[in-house]
């Protein structure tokens, strides 16, 4: 259902939910709200189900590792790709956001990945300057610019909005059989 959804072929489908789940080390009998979340992403975000697909393997471990919900990750992507990112350099910019928070001791736990950066930020009022000291990465400081500050409520917004995903596979995949009756029969 997911590549019929997302306009794929089952390989690339199959090949982004293993490394999701794989990373986040998800059980497989949640593949099907994970698959929802992709499908949120695609709707809130400029990418497709392949892009994320193809890309996730970028940032999946490393935020695994510390340990940012896939939630978290996903609604920054949509958040970057909405904003003109493409997908491949919106991975890259949050690997090198989260590799920077982590050098930083800037990663807390008790907050979302947003509500880091926004730290950040405002701790070091927008000085692009000090984050990138903080940061040492130009990619890292881009993501952290494009969630925070003036863009800190939209980023927000993303991440609520993953509350409720479930069912957005079968939405999709409805639309597509429908709209593709005649190409299936």
């Amino acid at each position: 259902k997911s590549a019929i959804a997302g306009v794929t072929d089952t390989i690339t489908s199959a090949e982004g939910l293993t490394t999701i789940l794989n990373s986040f080390n998800i059980e497989v009998e949640k593949s099907g709200e994970v698959a929802d979340s992709l499908f949120n992403t695609v709707k809130l975000g400029k990418t497709t189900f392949e892009e994320l697909s193809s890309n996730i393997s970028q940032v999946g471990p490393i935020a695994a590792s510390s340990n940012i919900p896939l939630n978290e990750v996903l609604a920054t992507i949509a958040s970057l790709t909405k904003q003109g990112v493409p997908t491949a350099q919106a991975m890259t910019q949050i690997r090198s956001a989260i590799v920077g928070l982590n050098e930083s001791g800037r990663l807390d736990g008790t907050k979302t990945l947003q509500e880091n950066m926004q730290a950040l930020y405002s701790t070091l009022e927008g000085n692009q300057t000090l984050i990138q000291g903080e940061i040492g990465r130009i990619e890292g400081v881009q993501a952290i610019l494009a969630i925070a500050g003036k863009n800190a409520q939209s980023a927000n917004k993303d991440l609520q909005s993953y509350q409720n995903t479930i069912g957005a596979t079968e939405k999709a995949f409805q639309e597509m059989a429908s709209s593709n009756v005649n190409q299936w029969a």
